[in-house]
């Protein structure tokens, strides 16, 4: 339960946090844990900030 609550934070945090370079670090660390990428894409999109192009970005380089 723990775990969840920490990815429900962090995914929070990767939505609603204005600064890129916390967003980013949640990024890493999702994905790190092999979070769906559609969703972490989805999520991104989902706010509307300057820190979006660079987020996915960083997303695609997981892909590859």
């Amino acid at each position: 339960m723990r775990s969840t609550k920490r990815g429900s934070a962090v995914m929070a945090t990767l939505r609603d946090d204005e600064s890129v370079q916390m967003r980013m670090e949640a990024l890493d660390y999702l994905a790190a844990r092999s979070v769906d990428h559609e969703l972490l894409r989805r999520t991104i999109l989902e706010q509307e900030s300057m820190g979006d192009p660079a987020l996915m970005v960083r997303l695609a380089e997981y892909r590859n």
